[in-house]
């Protein structure tokens, strides 16, 4: 995937927060701590990450790749009708915090 490495981690963090929501939610019924810190804080770990493994990039460039990940999945989740705006717009403070968190710790 060398021809675009910033499509492909953001599809391989698509999938493995799809797949955590999925199994947090739709397997154990409850919003909790995967939710609310662990998938967030993967939103803004593993594009950054993944992306600054496959080609050169600077830090400001992962930080808008990590958000730029957050905006897609969070349109998805309106879009899905998944969640309602007032739940995203009373999380994202904390979101926002990890997103950047994960994004920090990508070295």
């Amino acid at each position: 995937m060398k021809k675009n490495p910033k499509l492909f981690s953001i599809l391989i963090t698509l999938i493995v927060s799809a797949i955590l929501g999925y199994i947090e939610i739709g397997i154990f019924k409850e919003y909790g701590w995967t939710v609310f810190l662990v998938i967030p804080f993967i939103i803004g770990f593993l594009p950054a990450f993944i992306n600054g493994k496959l080609t050169e990039t600077s830090k400001s460039k992962s930080l808008q790749l990590s958000f730029l990940t957050l905006g897609i999945v969070l349109i998805g989740l309106l879009v899905f009708a998944i969640e309602g705006m007032i739940c995203i717009a009373m999380s994202l403070p904390l979101i926002a915090l990890l997103v950047w968190l994960g994004f920090l710790s990508r070295i």
